[in-house]
């Protein structure tokens, strides 16, 4: 399969490497319960046909619990060079009321992501950052099919921001667990949106910067030292001029409504 096949679903390893000592073993931790064959962390993306953005009508959602709203992060609105562009962080709480991923966490990793996407001038602030039960919504703490990731997306996406989603750990029994992956998102113009992680990669913000990439109509490129390459390691920050002015455009094009 083409990694330039926007028309495809893609599967990927992403291994994540030149870690402490701490982290190493959490990785190894979770290494030894996926599956995974490869001493690092996995993620997926799923690549949706480019398009027209797709106008959604949502069903009325029950109050969301939250950490606190407003969040407002990372943005410098006097600088017009810059794009500024609105998340939508949920977190799933489990059923003793523990996040998926703790909120100082969320925050950090949204400024370090801020210092990659600085390379295009693009920021990202938080403007809802919410802790949910999921059960609440009829879904599952432990997602465990594909299908899921969409019952998801279309449960919390809105119109006026980015989604991201970080779950608890998903069930290896199903479709998720066939694939080895750790997070999936939709290019723009296919379907519902949204990046959906799971808990263990929560707290990695090089990959979630890799999935807000995908989010921005970008593809996987070959060189490791690369934001969109399919493997993540430590060093892999890099966006390319050309990256940047898909971006860029990606914003106008698809995300005008969740700029601030």
């Amino acid at each position: 399969m083409s990694l330039h096949d926007t028309r495809a679903q893609q599967s990927e390893s992403t291994w994540f490497t030149g870690i402490s000592p701490v982290s190493f073993i959490r990785i190894m931790f979770l290494l030894l319960f996926t599956g995974s064959c490869g001493p690092g962390v996995t993620s997926a993306d799923v690549a949706g046909q480019v398009g027209n953005p797709v106008q959604t009508s949502l069903p009325a959602s029950p109050s969301l619990d939250s950490f606190k709203t407003e969040v407002t992060s990372g943005c410098h609105r006097q600088d017009s060079s810059q794009k500024c562009l609105a998340l939508k962080y949920v977190v799933f709480d489990d059923s003793n009321g523990s996040p998926a991923v703790a909120q100082s966490s969320v925050v950090a990793g949204v400024a370090t992501i801020n210092r990659i996407w600085s390379q295009c001038q693009i920021q990202f602030q938080i403007d809802q950052l919410l802790l949910v039960d999921p059960e609440k919504y009829h879904l599952s703490f432990h997602s465990a099919e594909n299908a899921e990731l969409d019952e998801i997306r279309k449960t919390f996406m809105d119109q006026s921001s980015l989604l991201v989603v970080t779950t608890g750990k998903w069930d290896r029994s199903g479709s998720l667990g066939s694939t080895g992956a750790n997070a999936w998102t939709s290019m723009p113009g296919e379907g519902f949106y949204g990046a959906i992680l799971e808990g263990p990669v929560g707290d990695y913000p090089n990959i979630i910067a890799h999935e807000l990439g995908h989010y921005l109509n970008l593809d996987h490129v070959t060189n490791t030292d690369y934001l969109m390459n399919p493997v993540i390691y430590n060093q892999s920050k890099q966006l390319s001029r050309s990256e940047c002015r898909l971006a860029v455009n990606a914003v106008d094009d698809y995300w005008k409504a969740m700029t601030r």
